[in-house]
């Protein structure tokens, strides 16, 4: 949640000295651990701009991409461990899940890498048609990847309070896994799948003006501010 409050405030607050300020009320509102992690978010928003500007070499995509698969490959595979990955990890006090800041901060810098490696050299491979089985696969599940990162903790933690099972069960923890994916892509039918509509709804709510209402933006003019 922080880290969206965060974002909204960078990105729709106009002046600096008040941008300054979201940053400093998001210091002050969760301490000093979740603000840990913040680099991650951070690698996020690099790789993304990195991806959309399109400097990054084929030569050197390929290097990034296959070095940081090597990686994952030694530490899936190989004999190093990090927390929470290989071996059994769980929150301590007093940083809790910000306890593993170290290596998630390594592992969030070897998936950016990888991110724009592999950007690089897909660049040049040639799209499949749109109409294929696996492009439809492709996007059904692209547009449905946001509900998995938002409802899959609370689903899973629900369901584990819910429904007694055996947790060493292979077949009993599956099927929960089974359950809990079924309820997140009904959830993406009402949330994700709706976008335009909830768009529509928080537009008229707030009073912002679209595009078609304000007329194309020319070139020297500034933004319209939105009325309140």
């Amino acid at each position: 949640f922080w880290y969206y409050a965060l974002f909204a405030g960078w990105v729709f607050v106009r002046r600096p000295i008040w941008k300054s300020t979201v940053a400093v009320l998001f210091v002050a509102a969760t301490g000093y651990k979740i603000p840990l992690l913040l680099p991650i978010w951070v690698m996020g928003v690099v790789a993304y701009r990195t991806c959309r500007s399109g400097r990054v070499s084929a030569t050197v995509g390929s290097i990034l991409a296959s070095v940081t698969l090597g990686f994952f490959l030694v530490i899936l595979f190989g004999g190093i461990s990090l927390p929470g990955l290989k071996e059994e990890w769980f929150p301590q006090p007093p940083l809790f899940f910000s306890g593993r800041v170290v290596p998630d901060l390594l592992l969030g810098l070897v998936v950016m890498l990888h991110i724009v490696g592999f950007d690089a050299v897909s660049r040049a491979w040639k799209a499949p048609d749109a109409r294929s089985g696996f492009s439809r696969a492709i996007r059904f599940a692209a547009g449905r990847c946001f509900s998995l990162y938002v409802f899959h903790l609370p689903i899973l933690i629900f369901l584990a309070v819910a429904i007694p099972f055996d947790h060493a069960n292979a077949l009993q923890v599956g099927l929960v896994l089974l359950l809990a994916l079924s309820v997140v892509l009904s959830l993406s039918q009402f949330t994700e799948q709706r976008r335009e509509p909830w768009r529509r709804l928080f537009r008229r709510l707030l009073r912002i003006p679209t595009v078609a209402e304000v007329g194309p933006k020319k070139p020297g003019s500034t933004s319209p501010t939105p009325t309140t």
